[in-house]
């Protein structure tokens, strides 16, 4: 049978290497040299070898030399993967993929994907542009996470929310029947046109 190994005893062994005894590792650790060294010798206990001389408390025999690299080994893997459990609970870790029109791309994305990298760095962007009817298609497929159009028709499958509104001017020749209206809308573009 495997023995349990704790993370915190782990610790406390690389701790007692790195500041060379007993007394200053449990100064470092904020813990009492007995708590330290018994919390040592249990894991010393589970393994069924010693891990420091008996007579030099701060000497690794060679098995603790052999477990020394391995022990710091797995905190770096254990550390790693706690923050990126962690991060990924907390939604700072991910992927996140969106597809937009062109404009909205070149536009309006590269300065809010910089601070929104710079607030969530773990967090991995995709970026797509396409056109406005694909743009829907692909978040009613599933093949990204969220869209931003201009385009919007009501559809039972997607959610939208409106963002912002653009002003869009019109350019036209000075005879055209548009050139004398004030304000213009799409309605009368296509009754004009």
């Amino acid at each position: 049978m495997l023995p349990d190994l704790k993370i915190q005893q782990l610790r406390y062994v690389i701790t007692v290497v790195e500041e060379g005894s007993f007394h200053a590792a449990s100064r470092r650790l904020h813990r009492t040299q007995p708590a330290l060294s018994m919390a040592v010798r249990e894991l010393e206990q589970r393994l069924g070898q010693n891990l420091f001389e008996r007579g030099a408390k701060n000497r690794l025999t060679p098995f603790g030399e052999y477990c020394l690299p391995r022990f710091r080994d797995l905190i770096v893997q254990h550390d790693r993967m706690a923050k990126e459990v962690t991060s990924h609970a907390d939604g700072r870790q991910g992927h996140i993929d969106i597809a937009t029109v062109p404009s909205v791309a070149s536009r309006i994305m590269p300065s809010f994907l910089a601070e929104f990298i710079a607030r969530f760095p773990d967090l991995n962007i995709s970026l797509h542009d396409e056109n406005a009817h694909y743009v829907c298609q692909m978040v009613a497929h599933g093949e990204v996470d969220l869209g931003i159009t201009s385009l919007w028709q009501s559809d039972e499958e997607l959610e939208y929310t409106h963002l912002f509104e653009d002003k869009v001017g019109v350019v036209c020749h000075q005879d055209h029947a548009f050139a004398s209206l004030k304000t213009l809308d799409w309605r009368s573009c296509r009754v004009k046109n």
